[in-house]
């Protein structure tokens, strides 16, 4: 079944000066939902219900996230990429470096701690975003 949507946000984290890891990755595309974690498929799903889903990415207003967020800091980096098409001539590319929309840092944005609950709700059992996650618990 493809309904023409696309997904896909992928990240990273790595402490200077060593090589960035493999990114976890989880996208939705031609109805396959798939997730990869350092370099590994983890989990497929044919045909998934997607409705719910875009409709809670809808509601944080992720469609009308700017393209581009940098916050220099040292030490440890998250890079971020999402991609979202709704098969209708909406398409959105964001990409974030140490901060988050709305530009603040990662830990302390409401809206993109929605956007990972709401994509972790969609990955379900797999625990593919827990260093993302494990900074909103301090």
């Amino acid at each position: 079944m493809d309904d023409g949507h696309y997904f896909k946000f992928s990240y990273k984290c790595y402490l200077f000066p060593a090589a960035p890891i493999e990114p976890t990755v989880v996208k939705y595309v031609n109805g396959k939902l798939s997730g990869e974690q350092d370099g590994e498929v983890v989990f497929e799903r044919e045909n998934p219900d997607m409705a719910l889903f875009w409709q809670k990415l809808s509601d944080i207003g992720v469609w009308e996230w700017e393209g581009y967020y940098n916050r220099n800091s040292p030490g440890l980096t998250y890079i971020w990429e999402l991609e979202m098409d709704d098969g209708d001539m909406k398409n959105m590319f964001s990409v974030g470096i140490n901060t988050s929309p709305p530009g603040v840092r990662i830990e302390e944005s409401v809206d993109f701690k929605r956007f990972l609950d709401v994509v972790d709700e969609l990955v379900g059992e797999h625990d593919l975003f827990w260093e993302l996650l494990g900074i909103y618990e301090d």
